[in-house]
């Protein structure tokens, strides 16, 4: 449900959470003075329900992890109106001595270099022994994901551009079941196109085409023949290791 309240008000209490001031805030921006910040603040200069995405950016590095209870990436994007995955908070990865193999009631989840796999042009096998490089590993306890991804069909990988922003980051951690090859309900996938993997939402618009869409306005939506899409997998959520 989307907060009725004004931008401002919810940036301010924001802010006061964070325990700064708004010439503290100010100055981690790298604005001279404070009027500028300070005008997002008044509900008379600035009237919207929703802060622009660019200010939201600018502002995580200066909110998260601020505050009681701390201040999270999703508390500052939520002033944009935007909806985010839901994040599992990932344990310490494994040791180099561990045997990569899971305990009983615990799953290994690995995380791969698709960047890597995707220079190729090719379609990334995530597995253990496929082109895609293992570069980090979790044994997590099962009952951290929900059932229907207790088979250990899930893999940790990067998303690559900012093509998703602000739903998805840069270089951020996201889980996809591998299990998903196919088009099932409209949501967010890892997938192959034209020699290239994208992250994108995926849309059917009916005689056999699919439509790519972006959360960037930047980046205009795609119409292509669904025979042309391969997917890799459908993104589930964001991995967070804190």
């Amino acid at each position: 449900m989307v907060d009725e309240e004004p931008a401002a008000i919810r940036l301010r209490k924001l802010r006061e959470r964070s325990g700064l001031s708004i010439q503290a805030v100010a100055d981690k921006l790298g604005h001279d003075g404070r009027s500028t910040y300070a005008s997002r603040e008044d509900v008379k200069k600035a009237k919207g329900r929703f802060i622009k995405v660019e200010h939201a950016l600018s502002y995580l590095p200066v909110f998260v992890g601020r505050g009681d209870p701390p201040i999270t990436r999703d508390d500052v994007m939520a002033l944009t109106g935007t909806e985010t995955l839901p994040a599992v908070s990932a344990p310490d990865p494994m040791d180099d001595d561990d045997e990569g193999e899971p305990r009983q009631g615990y799953l290994v989840l690995r995380e791969y270099d698709v960047a890597g796999a995707a220079g190729y042009g090719a379609f990334p096998n995530l597995s253990p022994g496929g082109e895609a490089r293992i570069v980090g590993e979790w044994r997590v306890p099962r009952s951290m994901l929900p059932a229907r991804y207790q088979g250990g069909t899930i893999a940790i990988v990067s998303v690559q551009g900012d093509s998703m922003v602000p739903e998805l980051m840069p270089e951020e951690r996201v889980m996809v079941d591998i299990s998903q090859t196919f088009m099932g309900p409209e949501g967010i996938y890892l997938l192959v196109f034209d020699d290239s993997l994208l992250v994108k939402r995926l849309q059917r618009v009916g005689n056999g085409k699919l439509r790519l869409v972006s959360k960037n306005p930047d980046f205009e939506p795609l119409i292509v023949p669904a025979s042309e899409v391969r997917i890799v997998g459908r993104i589930i959520g964001r991995w967070e290791w804190k």
